[in-house]
């Protein structure tokens, strides 16, 4: 009964794809096809037996328009899809959120500039295409939305007359190696990023547990105003910016986690600049949702970074059962890079968690520029296409930072934008206040 079952929908499935492919393949469009229908109607009912001749003359250019119609369409369609077959395309590597061009190009038919011609990524669909016409040739430029790494590309083809009479699509599949990881923005110049793995107990005998600011260096844009060393820029004229000193001793061992979820993808962009810039000391190790392999390098802890929204599809995350396999092993603090959202059982997994870390539990939170006062309306999410769960707003990144607070985990929140530190923003706020 199982093989009669499974036979039987792999039979409906193949009939819907085969006739999905002749629809799209079906040069007319719907208003061309009404136009079909009625043009010789009239003719036979109006224009031939009551010898109308206005309706006749309509009739004959109504259907001379179609025939033109569809034999340019179809032209366009056949030209574009024998240069598909000739081009090669080579490995992408790119990042979310930044419009770049990449080195896929089509020459447009330009003696046929009543034929649009344009296309879209269809699998994997994860980009806001624009075609660029630059010279005649049709250049692509890409937004990516979410993180990933994929073995092929296909691409659907929309090729239509300006009338929307005609229209054909089809589909063009490539073999390449995509790689998306997120955009880092301005955290590269955080300085909280190197007090990660800022000692053992304490940095300096003397000094705080995630190291006095005691060094210095040029200001770089983004830099919180709060740390820069007003007293030598009176003398110097130079901005300077003070940031944690060099531990003495590195932290014994690290034990990041990467949390999938909503709004996530600065938060991932914090554990990769975090990876990249060697934050988390010398001895480390990596896990991320989506995957059960463990990262103790750079390069497979960026591609569990890649595939941790690929392949966590559930949108379930296994932080306990990490924190668990690998406790055993001496990890003496843990450090969760996590969305600005309470959904999902990590906070949960998380509470229980925090008793077997002697250093302490830190979570890294990822957001892009400051949260809005209040979700959405109906209508605006309607109007722009905004989805209710890729929305956060003020009060429910406060709600999450209290309960982290209670359950004893030191939180930062890192803005990707601007590389500093949100919480440090609100705390100056609130003293300009209290000073006023």
């Amino acid at each position: 009964m199982k093989n009669k079952g499974s036979s039987k929908g792999k039979l409906l499935k193949g009939i819907a794809r085969t006739t999905h492919t002749v629809r799209n393949l079906f040069p007319l469009s719907s208003l061309g096809f009404s136009l079909l229908v009625l043009a010789p109607f009239a003719l036979q009912w109006w224009g031939l037996r009551q010898m109308d001749l206005v309706v006749l003359v309509l009739s004959y250019s109504a259907l001379a328009l179609l025939g033109f119609s569809v034999l340019s369409t179809v032209t366009v369609a056949l030209l574009s899809h024998l240069r598909l077959r000739r081009l090669r395309c080579k490995a992408l590597s790119l990042e979310t959120c930044l419009q770049v061009e990449t080195d896929f190009a089509l020459k447009a038919v330009s003696w046929l500039p009543w034929v649009d011609l344009r296309w879209q990524w269809y699998e994997p669909n994860i980009a806001e295409l624009d075609c660029i016409n630059r010279s005649r040739v049709l250049h692509e430029r890409v937004r990516l939305l979410e993180r990933g790494q994929y073995k092929n590309l296909k691409r659907r083809f929309f090729i239509q007359d300006i009338l929307g009479l005609s229209r054909i699509v089809f589909e063009s599949a490539q073999l390449l190696e995509l790689k998306v990881l997120p955009w880092t923005g301005a955290l590269d110049r955080s300085p909280l990023l190197s007090a990660y793995a800022g000692g053992e107990d304490l940095a300096h005998p003397r000094g705080l547990a995630e190291g006095d600011r005691v060094e210095l260096r040029r200001y770089n844009p983004g830099d919180p105003a709060r740390l820069i060393h007003w007293k030598l820029f009176a003398r110097t004229r130079k901005l300077m910016t003070r940031f944690p000193e060099r531990a003495f001793s590195k932290t014994t061992k690290v034990l990041a986690y990467l949390v999938e979820g909503p709004n996530d993808d600065a938060s991932a962009a914090v554990a990769r600049v975090a990876i990249e810039q060697q934050a988390l000391g010398e001895d480390w190790l990596f896990g991320a949702d989506g995957s059960s392999e463990l990262a103790v390098d750079v390069a497979k802890a960026l591609e569990l970074i890649q595939l941790s929204k690929q392949r966590n599809k559930e949108k379930k995350t296994e932080l306990r059962q990490f924190v668990s396999a690998q406790r055993k092993l001496g990890f003496s603090s843990l450090l969760v890079f996590c969305p600005p959202t309470q959904q999902g059982e990590w906070l949960e997994q998380l509470r229980e968690c925090i008793s077997e870390f002697a250093a302490g539990v830190h979570v890294v939170i990822g957001i892009d520029g400051a949260p809005q006062e209040h979700p959405p309306k109906l209508l605006t999410r309607f109007l722009f296409n905004a989805n209710r769960s890729d929305v956060f707003t003020k009060t429910e990144l406060q709600e999450l930072l209290i309960s982290l607070k209670k359950m004893g985990a030191s939180v930062d929140i890192l803005d990707r934008k601007s590389g500093d530190s949100y919480l440090h923003s609100m705390s100056d706020k609130r003293e300009l206040r209290r000073s006023a």
